[in-house]
C-alpha cells in the first residue's frame, strides 16, 4: 500500500529533508584535489556573490518567505485549514527572468576566488541538480497555471534576462 504525503505537507517535508541533506554534505565535506585556480582579486568574485545573495532575498520576498519555505503550508496542515489559491508571480525580478532563485544561486555558487577539484565537482553537481529541478518545477507550473504560464514562459526567459527590448 502506497502512503502519500498530504499535499499541504509536501513543501515543508521537501524543504526540511533537502536542507538536512545539504547540511550533512557541507558538514562532512572534506576538501580534496588541487587548486584549479586561485585569484588574489577577490572583488571580482565578491561583487557578484553579494549582489546575487541580495537579489535572492529580494526574490524570496516576491514569493512570500513563509510559503516558499513551507511554513505556511505546515501551519495550515496543523490547523486543518486550506491555503488561498496561489497566483502567478510576474512582477519585479520575475518579470525579467522566470527562475531568478536558480540563476542567482548558480551565480553565488560559482563566485569564489578559488576553485579546487572538489569544489568544481560540488558546483557541477549542484548546478545540474538546480537546472533539472526547474524542469520539474516548470511541469508543475504548467499543470497549475495552464496557458497563463505558457504565455509567461514565451515572454520571459528562464535563466538569463534578455538584454535590450524583448
Amino acid at each position: 500500500m502506497k502512503k502519500e504525503i498530504p499535499p499541504l505537507l509536501e513543501r515543508p517535508v521537501y524543504v526540511g529533508t533537502s536542507g538536512l541533506a545539504m547540511w550533512f554534505v557541507l558538514f562532512y565535506w572534506v576538501p580534496f584535489g588541487p587548486y584549479l585556480y586561485r585569484s588574489e582579486e577577490t572583488i571580482l568574485f565578491d561583487v557578484p556573490f553579494y549582489l546575487s545573495l541580495g537579489l535572492i532575498i529580494y526574490s524570496t520576498i516576491g514569493l512570500n518567505h513563509w510559503i516558499m519555505f513551507g511554513l505556511r503550508q505546515g501551519y495550515a496542515a496543523w490547523k486543518k485549514t486550506s491555503l488561498p489559491e496561489s497566483t502567478l508571480q510576474e512582477n519585479g525580478i520575475y518579470g525579467i527572468v522566470r527562475h531568478p532563485l536558480t540563476s542567482l544561486l548558480i551565480v553565488a555558487l560559482w563566485s569564489h576566488e578559488t576553485l579546487t577539484a572538489g569544489r568544481l565537482m560540488f558546483n557541477v553537481l549542484f548546478t545540474g541538480y538546480a537546472l533539472i529541478g526547474t524542469i520539474f518545477e516548470e511541469r508543475d507550473l504548467i499543470k497549475h497555471f495552464g496557458e497563463d504560464y505558457r504565455d509567461y514562459a514565451r515572454r520571459v526567459p528562464a535563466y538569463l534576462p534578455r538584454l535590450g527590448r524583448g
